[in-house]
């Protein structure tokens, strides 16, 4: 729902909602859902599903509304932090980061070489962070500590299967943090779609 009422004059798609069900995420590329949406690209957006309170959360770093298209966003249960993905200064996709504590937006994580990411996840009290890392040629994972700073790399697989398919796009953490669920491609002429069971090599 935009402002005054109206419909979105554009299309939402990708939501999510935090462990607690107050809150979902979602992207849209309606420009009436908030005042002064001028940047024509797809925003993430936060409602409060008890109010229908709606927010932007995918801003520049500086506060100014960023030229680049954010997608697969992400929440966390405890602190209502919200992770995304838009092209940084080198029009590489990073993983970006909202939380509403600060009203501030950073920059996540730092992939190596021509890593692209892509479809972040986050655990309920935010501690872990993991999205894919995609090549040319591989797609594998990369899981972030965030309160030790260290990363793992997970298992290359051939290729992560289209986004079309939606909330099964990515990986997503079970309720400890513990292990993932990722959904990637077997290797093989036929390149089926498969649901892994990851450990996470972090966790205790």
């Amino acid at each position: 729902m935009g402002l005054d009422g109206l419909a979105g004059n554009g299309l939402s798609d990708q939501p999510r909602v935090d462990g607690l069900g107050q809150l979902a995420v979602f992207r849209s590329s309606a420009s009436n859902l908030i005042d002064e949406d001028t940047n024509g690209v797809s925003d993430i957006f936060v409602v409060d599903l008890a109010t229908g309170l709606i927010e932007r959360v995918s801003w520049n770093v500086d506060d100014t509304e960023t030229q680049s298209p954010a997608s697969d966003p992400a929440i966390s249960t405890i602190d209502a932090e919200v992770l995304y993905i838009r092209a940084d200064a080198n029009d590489l996709p990073r993983v970006f980061s909202y939380l509403p504590e600060y009203d501030a937006v950073a920059t996540l994580a730092v992939s190596p070489g021509d890593c692209a990411a892509a479809n972040p996840a986050v655990d309920a009290d935010g501690r872990y962070l993991a999205y894919e890392c995609r090549s040319s040629d591989d797609c594998w994972l990369e899981i972030l500590d965030r309160e030790t700073s260290d990363i793992a790399l997970g298992s290359a697989v051939a290729g992560c299967p289209d986004d079309a398919l939606g909330p099964l796009s990515g990986p997503w953490f079970e309720v400890d943090g513990g292990h993932l669920l990722w959904r990637s491609l077997e290797s093989g002429a036929d390149s089926a779609t498969v649901i892994l069971r990851l450990r996470n090599p972090l966790a205790p």
